[in-house]
């Protein structure tokens, strides 16, 4: 039997997607593979899971084309094809809410959709974190970066602009006040270190200067020829996290292995229901 489960999205949404269909291939002791038509093609955001030590059976990829004949004809036989004709499609009934009747299969199966809740596959958190580690040599900057994160209480900030500003789902910075005075509630240590990631350097630098007679702030710099996964795994890193609404950001906070780690997230729209582990602490926005 196999388990073939779509790609969908950016880094943090691939990773969603992997675990997932991880957990139900070993649920079901079936073969898994990963479909990564939409990466190869040009259409979907870059494959970055395979930069990942990440175990799979086999890999499909079919030719997608735009032409609207390909659309509505040509590509939905590439996909059966490639998938098999028997093939069952399983497509995800609503985001961000677990569902076990995902794992009830008796025949090959192709799963479609973003399965972003850990209730999937918490149980082989272990050997998943074992895989997620990128597999590239990272730069001494870096490996620097991660031993002073260790060294003090070091604290993850992640805030996402970029194309959020575009669609309009940027948190309002109001959160960030928030979770700064939440987190000082929750750990009192004094040699607190927050540590700003964002893909808008130059704002988070004049909105977060306030706090710099208050707190200790750093805007890491480093060398990088990945510097989204490196991102990610800094983050991670940190002894604790204050997160976006982001996919990205989750991941950064369930691949932190600091077993008394805190963390802060934002509750708003699809960011809710099963999206977040229930030992997170959440600030509900507007």
């Amino acid at each position: 039997m196999k388990v073939i489960v779509d790609l969908a999205g950016g880094l943090g949404n691939q990773l969603f997607c992997y675990c997932f269909g991880y957990a139900v291939s070993k649920k079901t002791n079936s073969k898994f593979v990963l479909d990564t038509s939409m990466q190869d093609c040009g259409i979907a955001r870059e494959l970055e899971l395979l930069n990942f030590n990440v175990d799979y059976s086999d890999r499909i990829s079919y030719v997608y084309k735009k032409g609207l004949v390909d659309r509505m004809f040509f590509n939905k036989v590439r996909k059966i094809k490639s998938i098999g004709i028997k093939t069952r499609i399983y497509q995800e009934k609503e985001p961000t809410k677990f569902e076990p009747e995902a794992f009830e299969i008796s025949t090959d199966t192709y799963f479609k959709g973003n399965w972003q809740t850990e209730k999937y596959f918490s149980e082989y958190r272990n050997e998943l974190l074992k895989m997620l580690v990128p597999k590239y040599e990272r730069t001494q900057s870096v490996n620097g970066l991660v031993d002073e994160m260790q060294k003090c209480n070091s604290v993850a900030v992640h805030v996402r602009r970029g194309d959020y500003l575009q669609i309009g789902c940027q948190l309002s910075m109001d959160f960030y006040d928030k979770a700064i005075l939440k987190f000082q509630e929750l750990n009192q240590r004094k040699n607190t270190v927050f540590y700003i990631f964002s893909d808008d350097i130059d704002f988070v630098k004049q909105y977060f200067g306030k706090y710099e007679k208050k707190i200790e702030l750093h805007y890491p710099q480093y060398e990088s020829d990945n510097k989204t996964l490196d991102d990610l795994f800094l983050m991670s890193h940190c002894k604790h996290i204050i997160m976006a609404n982001s996919s990205f950001s989750w991941w950064a906070a369930w691949l932190n292995q600091n077993e008394n780690k805190i963390v802060i997230c934002p509750e708003l729209g699809m960011w809710s229901g099963d999206f977040y582990p229930e030992k997170w602490n959440k600030i509900i926005c507007e």
